[in-house]
């Protein structure tokens, strides 16, 4: 999205005076929202233009790459939530380990905070995963400028109740975040990726479900785009061997042509397959169903007059996203069919009011938690309270 011009954002550069902001926000029944790279505002916080954005960069200047510590043993890193994310991946990968969520390379310039607050797991998801089981704990900021911490930054010191986990995909509502600590996974040693080129749309989606419900099999990206189907396997050569010999048998019997990228053919090839799993960039409908009713969503779609081209699926995580030009003219008494199939709108393009993307408009168990961490509406409109200016 295009994000708040300079003049528009507040850049605290230390901790104190991001609780300053929040102080003076509070009493002055102002609203703000923090920010990273702002690449996933527009869809994440639709509200979010009218309210006053703070950004947690220059957290994260007073070290090179924004890490606080790294350790290697552990497979643990502690982050600022101003760190670029491709910065903290460089640094780990020198030292034998990786992030997860696995990201595209555009989401790489994005922020440790961002991908928190955002709560989107990557392409890796069904062999890792989602992305809250991987946060150890974090430092942040509530609604009423306490600095507060949850959870550890080694596992075995994480005790009490998972409220670091709250923070993830609550975009920002909770609190200002500060610091994250990340558990690591190992960098594999082989990796093989395929690129799947199904007879249509729904074959691809087919196929993606047989990989991810077969017993044994269990890969580290799976993805569809249309009739093409993203999927591999890492981990030891023998175990990558097996699981590469037991896929393509699968491929074969669903028709269609497939290629094969090992790691040895280039970092770039596999990079690229990750880079097609970003969903479309502008306007977009994203749907987030139950595994088992992907097939039944897209069949709704489908039947809708959606062309099966444009869609992403993500089966695991089971988020289905569409170019809104490819939805038409649609409004909320025509989604019946789709909805029918216990889909939940997670973004829509807009001016759609129907769109329940915004936390803002959740459950009632939402609204609990922003009234016990923000009681007064610093981050979103305080709960049972009327709008703020």
């Amino acid at each position: 999205m295009e994000g708040p011009s300079a003049a528009e954002v507040l850049r605290p550069a230390t901790r104190e005076e991001l609780v300053g902001f929040i102080k003076d926000a509070r009493a002055q029944c102002t609203r703000i929202v923090p920010v990273g790279s702002c690449r996933t505002l527009r869809w994440v916080r639709p509200s979010a233009a009218s309210s006053q954005h703070v950004s947690l960069d220059g957290l994260a200047a007073r070290s090179e790459d924004g890490i606080g510590e790294y350790i290697a043993g552990d497979g643990v890193v502690t982050v600022h939530a101003g760190a670029r994310i491709g910065d903290v991946q460089r640094a780990v990968h020198a030292g034998g380990h990786r992030l997860t969520p696995r990201l595209t390379s555009v989401e790489l310039s994005g922020t440790i905070g961002g991908l928190i607050a955002r709560g989107t797991s990557g392409a890796d998801r069904i062999c890792h995963g989602p992305l809250r089981h991987h946060v150890l704990g974090l430092t942040y900021v509530d609604g009423t400028g306490r600095i507060a911490r949850s959870g550890g930054r080694l596992v075995k010191n994480v005790t009490g109740f998972d409220v670091h986990r709250l923070h993830v995909g609550a975009r920002g509502t909770l609190g200002a975040l500060l610091e994250v600590s990340l558990r690591l996974v190992p960098e594999p040693l082989a990796e093989t990726v395929f690129e799947h080129d199904a007879p249509a749309p729904h074959a691809a989606i087919k196929l993606a479900h047989a990989l991810r419900g077969t017993e044994g099999l269990r890969p580290d990206l799976l993805h569809t785009l249309g009739s093409t189907l993203a999927f591999g396997f890492k981990g030891p050569p023998a175990h990558v061997e097996d699981q590469a010999l037991r896929a393509k048998g699968l491929a074969a019997k669903a028709g269609g042509e497939t290629r094969e990228f090992r790691r040895e053919d280039g970092a770039e090839a596999a990079q690229a397959l990750i880079d097609r799993t970003a969903p479309p960039s502008g306007a977009v409908w994203s749907f987030g169903v139950r595994p088992s009713r992907v097939l039944n969503l897209i069949d709704a779609l489908n039947a809708s007059g959606v062309p099966l081209e444009d869609v992403h699926v993500d089966p695991d995580a089971a988020r289905v996203t569409v170019q809104a030009k490819a939805m038409g003219e649609v409004h909320p008494g025509g989604l019946e069919g789709v909805l029918h199939q216990g889909a939940r709108v997670l973004a829509a393009p807009p001016g759609i009011e129907f769109a329940s993307g915004d936390p803002e408009s959740g459950s009632p168990f939402e609204a609990r938690l922003r009234a016990a961490f923000d009681p007064d509406g610093v981050f979103s409109e305080p709960a049972g309270k009327a709008a703020r200016p």
